[in-house]
């Protein structure tokens, strides 16, 4: 998604979903409600992407973060009826950190931002 005048808000999956899973925690209304009142300040459509890391088939990491940007978007639909609402998901092609280490070791802090949905407010 273009950046431009696009506001995007990074949730990390880990407090929406528990690992490998695309229904969201108890925890994540609360995540969520901040996400809802900067929606409801501005105008203009709504885009949720979802992402992994790269732990895991390629094919099914795109299923899981395509199945988590659509459980955002149906709950965000519950919180702001009549907001243009989309989603799609990047499996783990679009990483913000390395899931390795330097020299080849696990790097889960990397892993775990890479975990996320994006809130892409559209102008």
């Amino acid at each position: 998604m273009p950046s431009g005048d696009n506001t995007e808000i990074p949730v990390s999956s880990d407090v929406l979903f528990a690992f490998g899973q695309a229904e969201l925690t108890t925890e994540a209304q609360a995540e969520l409600t901040g996400v809802v009142d900067r929606i409801r300040s501005r105008a203009g459509r709504v885009v949720i992407e979802g992402h992994t890391d790269a732990i895991g088939d390629d094919a099914d990491n795109q299923v899981l973060s395509e199945r988590r940007a659509e459980a955002v978007r149906a709950y965000l639909a519950g919180q702001v009826p009549g907001v243009m609402l989309s989603a799609g998901g990047f499996g783990e092609t679009r990483p913000v950190a390395p899931d390795e280490l330097p020299d080849g070791s696990d790097n889960p802090s990397g892993r775990q931002q890479n975990r996320r949905a994006t809130v892409v407010l559209v102008p």
